[in-house]
C-alpha cells in the first residue's frame, strides 16, 4: 500500500489515499504524500502505452478475440477502452495468481491462448498459454517460461511476426509430408 520512513524525526508516508490516511483523495492513480499526518501533496501516474498499440489491437483484432489482464487499477479504463473498445474484456488488479487462472479458465473452454506480458508477474500465465510472448525492454532480461521474445521497440510488428510464424509452420507441415511421401516412394 506505501512507504514509511523516519527522516530528521518526522514520519513520511508515500502510497495509496488509505494508507497514508490522505484527507481528499483525487481520482486517478496516485501516490500520496504526508510528513508527519499532515497532507503535503501527491503524484499522479499516467501509464505510457506502448508505440503502435492501437494499431496492433487493431491488426490482432480481426483474427481474434482480445482481453486485457492488469494488475493496474481501472483509474485507465477509459484509455484502454478506447484503444480495444467498450465491448473488450477488460479486468482490473489481477495479480500473478488471478492471471494464471483466466487463462487456465480461458484453455479449459477450449480456446487457444496466445499471452503476451511484459514483467514477471505474467510469467506464469505465458507458461500456461498456449503460446507465449515476452515483450522485453532489455532482451537479455526475458521470462524463461516463454515461446518468444519480442524486443519491445519492435512491439508494432506483432501483427507481422504473428503471420510469418503461421507462416513457418505450414512449410515445416508442407516439409514433413514431402520428406514421408520421398521416404514412401524410395522405400518401395
Amino acid at each position: 500500500k506505501g512507504l514509511k520512513g523516519i527522516i530528521n524525526g518526522k514520519e513520511i508516508l508515500l502510497g495509496s489515499a488509505e494508507y497514508v490516511n490522505f484527507k481528499n483523495p483525487i481520482p486517478g492513480t496516485v501516490a500520496y504524500l504526508s510528513i508527519d499526518g499532515l497532507d503535503k501533496g501527491y503524484f499522479k501516474i499516467k501509464n505510457d502505452f506502448r508505440k503502435g498499440l492501437k494499431e496492433v489491437v487493431q491488426a490482432l483484432g480481426t483474427h481474434c478475440e482480445i482481453q486485457v489482464i492488469t494488475g493496474d487499477g481501472d483509474s485507465e479504463k477509459a484509455n484502454l477502452e478506447a484503444i480495444f473498445g467498450k465491448n473488450a474484456v477488460i479486468k482490473f488488479k489481477m495479480d500473478p495468481f488471478d492471471k494464471l487462472q483466466h487463462i487456465l479458465e480461458l484453455r479449459k473452454k477450449g480456446k487457444k491462448v496466445l499471452m503476451i506480458g511484459d514483467g514477471l508477474n505474467d510469467a506464469g500465465a505465458i507458461r500456461e498459454s498456449n503460446m507465449g510472448i515476452s515483450i522485453s525492454d532489455d532482451i537479455f532480461g526475458f521470462l524463461p517460461s516463454c515461446d518468444a521474445i519480442l524486443e519491445a521497440t519492435s512491439f508494432n510488428q506483432l501483427p507481422d511476426l504473428l503471420t510469418f510464424s503461421g507462416r513457418m509452420k505450414r512449410l515445416v507441415v508442407v516439409g514433413f509430408i514431402i520428406s514421408f511421401l520421398y521416404n514412401i516412394v524410395g522405400l518401395s
